[in-house]
């Protein structure tokens, strides 16, 4: 992540001035790399576009295990998982179309926020605060529908992990999720609280295409295992010190 590519996708405009020294310390770092990873292709062009050129670049994805995850019986409810005050992950819209839908939606995380202790008091939303890891597999496991319509998201792990659980997937419409989804999540413009309330009920209302959607999640989630990453990863620290090092005299 970072703070020009964030600030671009949620605030639609560039970083103010005071992010500078950030921008010109990064972009120092990044080009004396040997190596810069992004985990999709569609952040490593807003990193080059941003900090390049660099010296060598590659993606490699994230992954996950799946024997940490199962897929259960669903049950008719929206699940979710984030700080809902989180611009980026755009969770509050969720919340604010709930009412609408004709399932529960619950959200994994606080509804209060942090600093002006302000807590979010909405129709048809259950937070569940924070979860153990244990809890938070059991409710991917029974939730039908996983939903995050966010504006930036570098590779999105928790939706990941609701694809391993075999859950429906409802993203934000960026490029980096298109990259990893493709034609396994349904896509929603992250401004539009209509599109997103149309689309998880098209998905509630149809069963079929719900599990045909869930089907999918399950499939594609076989290409982005921990297992591959870590092959990945060693693939290159095996590069980089077979690599010759030249040393001034």
């Amino acid at each position: 992540s970072c703070v020009l590519s964030w600030w671009r996708a949620v605030k639609q405009e560039d970083a103010p001035k005071k992010w500078k020294k950030y921008s010109e310390m990064v972009k120092k770092g990044l080009q004396a790399a040997d190596i810069v990873v992004a985990p999709t292709q569609a952040m490593m062009h807003q990193a080059e576009e941003l900090y390049g050129p660099f010296r060598r670049s590659t993606v490699v994805y994230n992954g996950r295990g799946q024997q940490y995850f199962q897929f259960g019986r669903k049950e008719p409810f929206v699940f979710s998982l984030g700080r809902v005050w989180d611009e980026a992950k755009n969770i509050s819209m969720l919340a604010h179309i709930a009412s609408d839908l004709q399932w529960p939606v619950y959200i994994a995380g606080e509804g209060k926020h942090p600093e002006t202790g302000e807590s979010m008091e909405l129709d048809n939303v259950y937070f569940l605060g924070q979860l153990t890891n244990k809890e938070v597999t059991d409710w991917l496991s029974r939730a039908s529908i996983y939903a995050l319509p966010a504006k930036y998201e570098r590779f999105g792990l928790t939706v990941l992990e609701a694809a391993m659980s075999g859950c429906a997937l409802v993203v934000g419409k960026t490029e980096s999720m298109a990259e990893v989804w493709g034609n396994a999540a349904r896509y929603v413009d992250p401004a539009s609280a209509d599109e997103l309330r149309d689309t998880i009920e098209n998905l509630i209302e149809d069963e079929f295409c719900r599990n045909i959607m869930a089907c999918r999640a399950v499939k594609r989630s076989h290409g982005y295992t921990a297992d591959q990453m870590a092959q990945d990863y060693s693939y290159l620290y095996g590069q980089l010190v077979e690599a010759p090092v030249s040393v001034s005299k």
